[in-house]
């Protein structure tokens, strides 16, 4: 047996690479296990980017959880929200709770169809059986087996209703239908449905329609709000007049501690005639804050000075308010017209 060091051929440092490499990488990894269909999720954020803009009256967009988890305007809201109202939601609404939605969306259609929608964790079957407790039930049908999507239709309370489940991930009630509509397929709720599973490709959604323009100057408020026009009728001379030349009105809310900041915005080609348009606006929104309400909620009180100006294609009035006034006041407002009630 030679003391000299050993010579190590070219073949066993091969195998020796080959042992090395095989530590590093371990075992070869066995591929993921497929995602169940009922755990699966459906991309809905922002639900409202799926109601269409086609036929749109007016549509209204709140953030539940962000409004609830606001700790400053916890007492405000638990005036007008109570505890009795949150389970009384939840049971009417198969175990879902508002403070836990993500998007609460309601969007009225013409006169006669409105659509109530929300993005939130639920159970679907707890909210399938939510409605057809309620409804007598004419149909159910699975538009896509995974993630699926459920719909089930019938008339509740002499109403058509039609409820479409996005798997564990959103659901949206459909609501009345226009006489002489024809068929189903037009339905709002058929279109949201074909926007989720990507079938509406030139269709535009809500706020890239009519509403786009002030929908940009509105922004992601926690709470918006927008109008179609045209404004005929009595509400031609609202706002001072304004509204007989505004295409939309879209107004916003946001939580500043505890204040709560509103902009609002007519959009409309006012041209060189903006200047003017915003000081009467700006005296209508005076007018509006003096009323009988107004005086109630506060907001004849704002906490920051309102101001009127004008931007490309829209008048915009901004101003900021004291949240637990508001609510107190309209807390206040409610009872009252309740024991009004109950007094005839």
């Amino acid at each position: 047996m030679s003391g000299g060091p050993r010579v190590v051929g070219r073949r066993e440092l091969g195998v020796l690479a080959a042992l090395m490499a095989q530590v590093a990488c371990g075992p070869p990894r066995p591929s993921a296990p497929p995602v169940p269909p009922e755990l699966a999720r459906i991309p809905l954020d922002p639900l409202v980017d799926r109601f269409p803009a086609a036929g749109l009256s007016w549509v209204g967009i709140l953030a539940p959880r962000t409004i609830f988890g606001h700790a400053d305007l916890i007492p405000a809201v638990a005036l007008l929200v109570t505890e009795e109202r949150l389970a009384a939601f939840s049971r009417h609404n198969g175990g879902i709770d508002l403070r836990a939605v993500d998007e609460l969306v309601v969007a009225a259609y013409g006169e006669h169809t409105r659509l109530q929608g929300v993005r939130v964790l639920l159970d679907p079957s707890a909210v399938e059986a939510s409605f057809t407790r309620r409804a007598i039930v004419e149909g159910r049908a699975i538009d896509r087996p995974s993630p699926p999507i459920v719909r089930a239709w019938g008339d509740l309370g002499g109403q058509r209703q039609e409820l479409a489940i996005f798997g564990r991930d959103a659901a949206v009630l459909e609501v009345g239908r226009p006489p002489g509509s024809g068929s189903p397929a037009a339905s709002p709720l058929r279109a949201v449905v074909a926007f989720v599973e990507g079938r509406l490709k030139r269709a535009q959604p809500v706020l890239r329609g009519a509403a786009a323009g002030v929908a940009r100057l509105i922004g992601e408020a926690p709470a918006r709000a927008f109008v179609i026009g045209p404004f005929e009728g009595a509400w031609k001379g609202a706002l001072g007049g304004l509204l007989e030349a505004t295409t939309v009105v879209g107004a916003g809310a946001w939580l500043d501690g505890g204040t709560i900041r509103v902009r609002i915005a007519l959009g409309g080609a006012w041209g060189p005639d903006a200047p003017a348009a915003a000081e009467r606006l700006d005296a209508a929104m005076h007018v509006l804050r003096e009323n009988a309400l107004g005086r109630v909620t506060g907001v004849d009180r704002p906490v920051s000075t309102p101001r009127a100006s004008f931007v490309p294609g829209a008048l915009v009035w901004e101003s900021g308010f004291d949240g637990l006034r508001i609510a107190r006041g309209l807390h206040d407002a409610l009872d009252a017209e309740i024991a009004e009630i109950m007094r005839h």
